[in-house]
């Protein structure tokens, strides 16, 4: 409820959390293996969650804050 834990995100440069209207929300830059995020200060809802590594290559992942 209060953290998003990215495992994995080695070689990720970039982690964009947006709202559902594609508002920027949050962008961390320094990235490392497991990333913790707080989502404490976010309001209940939907996010998408998009890692983007060195090569501009961009995965997006839906997440639900309760």
């Amino acid at each position: 409820k209060s953290e998003l834990v990215i495992r994995n995100a080695e070689g990720a440069k970039q982690v964009v959390i947006s709202n559902m209207l594609g508002q920027t929300i949050m962008t961390v830059n320094e990235i490392t293996n497991n990333q913790i995020l707080s989502t404490e200060r976010l309001n209940k809802g939907v996010y998408f969650i998009t890692i983007i590594d060195q090569n501009n290559n961009r995965r997006t992942e839906r997440v639900v804050k309760q």
